[in-house]
């Protein structure tokens, strides 16, 4: 897929943050350049948060991992990977859960590699989407029928 973690390079070493390479903090870490004091006040999240009473799954829209942030009010989103299955939301700070992470639930890692072909075949990213209650089979289906 186009989004995946990417090095925060010199940045990550400047913030000392231990998640520079997460997609949330890159948006900091972006900032940072601007104005370095912004690392100071970055949130920082606390331990993952196991046992979760909040549902989180991840979704692909327009070629990008999205997880929806579950708490009532928040109506936020945030760009997510397989490689790093934790959420934390920019927009209320995981409050309700008290500043954890929460863990974001992802296809096995075969299924994963099998949306994302199927989807990459697509030549317009806005139609390269799959959500949970989707198969595989359903996306070559929907190829077939439109490309």
């Amino acid at each position: 897929m186009i989004e995946r973690t990417e090095n925060a390079g010199a940045y990550a070493e400047l913030a000392d943050v231990e998640l520079a390479e997460r997609p949330h903090v890159r948006v900091v870490l972006a900032q940072a350049r601007d104005d370095p004091t912004i690392l100071d006040r970055a949130p920082r999240p606390k331990a993952l948060l196991a046992d979760s009473p909040f549902v989180v799954a991840a979704y692909v829209n327009h070629s990008r991992w999205i997880v929806d942030c579950p708490f009532e009010g928040c109506h936020s989103a945030q760009l997510a990977t397989p490689e790093d299955p934790r959420f934390f939301c920019a927009g209320c700070r995981n409050a309700e859960a008290e500043g954890h992470y929460l863990p974001v639930s992802f296809p096995n890692a075969k299924a994963v590699a099998a949306i994302e072909a199927v989807l990459l075949e697509r030549p317009v990213v806005e139609t390269r989407n799959w959500f949970p209650h989707e198969k595989v089979r359903d996306l070559q289906h929907e190829n077939a029928e439109r490309l």
